[in-house]
C-alpha cells in the first residue's frame, strides 16, 4: 500500500512540475526533467505494487479492506490488485 501511495504522490508532483508554465530557460528545462523523472518513478512504483512473489513452501491469502478473498496464491510470481493486503502461511512440515 505504501508503494501505491508513493506512486500517486510522485505522479502528482511530476504533473505539477511539468505543467508549470515555463519560457524555456535552461534552469526550467532541468526542472521539467525532474518532473519526468517523478513520472518514471511513479510508473516503476506502480509496477512494483502489481507484482508479488510467494516463496517455496508458502501460501499467501489476500484481504481487501478486511474481507478475505476466496482464492489463495501458491508459490511463484503473481500479478495482483495493488490494494490487496497479504498474509503468508508456511506449509512446510
Amino acid at each position: 500500500m505504501t508503494k501505491l501511495f508513493l506512486s500517486a504522490l510522485f505522479l502528482i508532483i511530476g504533473t505539477i512540475i511539468v505543467l508549470n508554465k515555463s519560457n524555456g530557460t535552461p534552469t526550467e528545462r532541468r526542472i521539467n526533467i525532474v518532473g519526468y523523472l517523478c513520472w518514471g518513478a511513479s510508473a516503476i512504483l506502480l509496477l512494483m505494487s502489481l507484482v508479488i512473489t510467494v516463496p517455496a513452501g508458502h501460501v499467501k491469502v489476500a484481504t481487501l479492506f478486511g474481507k478475505v478473498q476466496d482464492n489463495n496464491y501458491r508459490e511463484g510470481l503473481h500479478i495482483v490488485n495493488p490494494l490487496l493486503a497479504f498474509t503468508a502461511f508456511d506449509l512446510r512440515q
